[in-house]
């Protein structure tokens, strides 16, 4: 899978690199190359293994089979500092009120008031309380213990996100996609989540107490030990979701096992 940042590096030492996609494969067709004989370039990554806003982390790999003689010959810390530079560029460490680009990354506390456009890679302890991310691409990013309460989602593609531990205490969810989020020991309580889609999203230890789940669809979602105490959960898709534990009404177990809800 290739990562961000991902590039091309020709044989004239230019880096050649697109802001709206880290496939190598649509890379190759960007630049116009019509043949693939591993010759004309090669394939590199630029990423942290650590911390995507942590520029000192990051190292460069090549991800060739076979890497051609040339490559050897071509100054490898300018390779490192063109895509150093590169990345800079996406890396945000303090409170902006509006972004428009095509890529972000937040730092510890950073922060924005409105995202215009461009995805959100990176958002570790982000500060974006209140901030308006509507249809933004978050999906994959990690936002673990972010600071997301009050922030508008709605329609926010954050399938595949890592939410564990985020605050996201009234935050507009309506419409989102959680497909197979992390939201584990997330703090959603007063969230609005109605249709949002959270099908085999983790919500194990998850604070939902009165938030809105109306025609959410949170088939196969680990909600364990989650609080749902007086959360919505009228015309939501509950099939094979798991509430082992969950805080829930006596009154509404029945109704919930009915529902295709197990472990209750």
């Amino acid at each position: 899978m290739c990562r961000f940042k991902s590039a091309l590096v020709l044989p004239s030492g230019e880096v050649f690199h697109d802001p709206a996609t880290d496939a190598h494969e649509d890379l190759i067709r960007l630049a116009g190359i019509k043949r693939d004989t591993g010759r004309e370039f090669v394939r590199v990554e630029f990423s942290s293994d650590k911390d995507l806003s942590d520029l000192d982390s990051y190292t460069l790999l090549v991800d060739e089979t076979i890497v051609p003689d040339w490559y050897s010959s071509l100054d490898q810390e300018a390779i490192k500092g063109r895509l150093r530079d590169i990345v800079a560029r996406c890396i945000v460490r303090d409170l902006r009120d509006i972004l428009s680009g095509p890529c972000w990354i937040f730092g510890p506390g950073a922060g924005c008031k409105k995202l215009v456009s461009g995805r959100v890679l990176w958002a570790q302890a982000a500060n974006l309380s209140g901030a308006n991310l509507s249809m933004a691409n978050l999906s994959g990013a990690n936002l673990s213990m972010a600071n997301l309460s009050r922030a508008d989602l709605f329609e926010a593609n954050l399938s595949m996100a890592n939410l564990s531990g985020a605050k996201l205490s009234g935050a507009k969810l309506s419409e989102a996609n959680l497909f197979g989020a992390n939201l584990s020991e997330a703090n959603l309580s007063g969230a609005n989540l109605s249709m949002a889609n959270l099908s085999r999203a983790n919500l194990f230890g998850a604070k939902l107490s009165e938030a809105d789940l109306f025609e959410a669809n949170l088939s196969m979602a680990n909600l364990s030990w989650a609080d749902l105490f007086e959360a919505n959960l009228s015309m939501a898709n509950l099939s094979r979701a798991n509430l082992f534990g969950a805080i829930v009404s006596e009154s509404c177990k029945e109704n919930l096992r009915a529902r295709g809800a197990i472990g209750l």
